[in-house]
């Protein structure tokens, strides 16, 4: 028996000083297969990597089992920010769009990650259990903002 899918729409924001300039961070970013924890592969399906309208096929493992996806990139702005969409390889059960901005103050980055999204999951769950603080913390530490910190600043001449 399938159980109901519950949808729920949220948003979270997180953000990370790094120590180093932009454009080595932007580079850094667009590296991600080699730093996020949780990525395992992106293959560029049309266009390209740092171009608007570029496609990339996504292959994440988070523990709860391996996750592809598409993203699409909405806008890019070289140095300074990046939109894109998220799209389910195998249906609807999860889209949402992704903002990556980086402010530039002398050699460091701020980079401010924000996340808003519309999940359908086979359980009940509220928004509270999708962006609460668990949530920022996991984005800001685990997956993305703490390994992008480390991989920029060690990859950083």
């Amino acid at each position: 028996m399938r159980l109901p899918l519950s949808t729920v729409t949220g948003s979270l924001r997180a953000d990370i000083w790094i120590n180093c300039p932009s454009p080595h961070v932007w580079n850094c970013v667009l590296e991600f297969p080699k730093w996020a924890p949780t990525i395992k592969a992106g293959e560029l399906i049309s266009g390209g990597w740092d171009k608007e309208g570029g496609v990339v096929l996504i292959t994440k493992e988070d523990g709860l089992g391996v996750d592809p996806f598409f993203s699409t990139n909405l806008k890019m702005r070289p140095h300074s920010q990046m939109v894109y969409k998220i799209d389910t390889k195998d249906g609807d059960q999860q889209h949402g769009f992704v903002d990556i901005t980086l402010l530039e103050a002398g050699d460091k980055t701020r980079v401010i990650y924000s996340n808003y999204m519309n999940f359908q999951f086979p359980m009940e769950l509220t928004l509270e259990d999708l962006q609460g603080n668990q949530a920022v913390e996991r984005i800001r530490d685990e997956y993305y903002l703490k390994p992008l910190k480390e991989y920029s600043e060690k990859t950083w001449k």
